[in-house]
Order: structure tokens, then sequence, then C-alpha cells
């Protein structure tokens, strides 16, 4: 199945997705799979990509704050220019494995901050695409080792959350997922009435 999404740039630099289009498409596009296969029946498990490094806002209702500022925006090149000089060279090194970069969770975390504190005000939970579409499927909230290993907040070594890279970036620890998960893990079970608009069985 395929389904097109919009890509908004308001100003230079900036390159935003809606999540409900996202998951609007998705939807649509995997309930026309299901038709043209005809074996809607005998799907046992589902697994999926998706684009890294964006930040979806999610409110304690588990609603989408505003667009997503997806990889491909660049505004927070300041940030993450400062976020890389947040510790000593070899200690970054040993933690992140590289530097920040204007699309990790981090620069964009800390561009918020300064721009539109608002929005962080009102935010519950950050998730990047692929977990935010698994929420949707499943109702269950967590993250991706590989998405999170572009965040600028990762330990890479122990394949977790860094309070290190945290507290380095002033950024609240409560915002991110506690439940990461490795890429072949079991993540949740589709929502039945998920699986009656796709055609598929529950769970």
């Amino acid at each position: 199945g395929y389904r097109e999404c919009t890509v908004f740039t308001p100003k230079p630099n900036w390159a935003e997705q809606d999540p409900l289009d996202w998951w609007e498409a998705c939807s649509a596009a995997a309930a026309q799979a299901v038709v043209a296969s005809g074996k809607g029946d005998e799907i046992l498990a589902i697994g999926f990509s998706g684009q890294m490094q964006g930040s979806v806002l999610l409110d304690k209702a588990g609603n989408p704050i505003g667009n997503c500022m997806i990889w491909l925006d660049q505004r927070a090149g300041l940030e993450a220019e400062e976020l890389s000089n947040a510790l000593d060279t070899e200690d970054l090194m040993k933690v992140t494995g590289g530097y920040c970069l204007p699309s990790y969770w981090a620069a964009k975390v800390r561009w918020l901050q300064r721009n539109r504190p608002e929005l962080l005000d009102r935010t519950d939970q950050i998730l990047y695409p692929k977990d935010y579409l698994r929420y949707c499927m499943t109702g269950e909230i967590a993250v991706e080792v590989s998405d999170a290993s572009l965040s600028f907040l990762l330990d890479l070594r122990k394949r977790n959350w860094s309070e290190t890279m945290f507290k380095a970036a002033k950024i609240p620890m409560e915002l991110v997922p506690k439940r990461m998960l490795e890429s072949q893990e079991i993540a949740g079970y589709l929502k039945e009435d998920v699986a009656d608009t796709w055609g598929v069985t529950a769970g």
C-alpha cells in the first residue's frame, strides 16, 4: 500500500510533518496492502521501520502537540554546537560515540526550551515517528535503541539513557520513554479497533 505525506517548510532550515497525517497514511496503506494480499487472517506479526531523529511531542492524553520537527529540520544548529562542547571530547565519545547534530533530540529540545517553552510545558513524552505509529497500533510507549542512538542522550555501551548526558543537556529524563527496546523485541500487540480497520487479527 502507498500514501504520501506533506512536508511543511515554514522557514529556512525548518522541516515539519503532522503526526496525524502519518497515522492516517499508515492505516490507509496497511489496509490497502491487506486487501491486495487477500491474506489478512494469516498475518502473525508486523515489523516496520521509519524516519529517525524526528521529535513527536505528546500531551498527557497521548495526543500530538503540533507538528513534528523531522530529521530534515536544521533549526537547532546553535544548540547542537553548544551541546557538542558540553563535555570533554574523550568523555563525550565514550558515551555518545559522536558530536551532536541539529536533527538530534537533545538539540531540538534545547531549541524548544529557548524558543517555544510553552510547548514543552504541555509535553508529557517525546517519541520518534516510528514510536508514535507503534503507539497508535498498540497503545504502548517505548523507544528502540537504534533510534535512541541518534538522540545525543543515549549511553551507547550500556544501550540505555545516559544520566550524564541529560544533566549536561539540562533536559528532564521524564520526557523520554522509560522502556528501551532492542530492534527484534516484541513491542506490543495490535489493538482490536486497528486490526478491524486493517482486516487482520487483533493481538
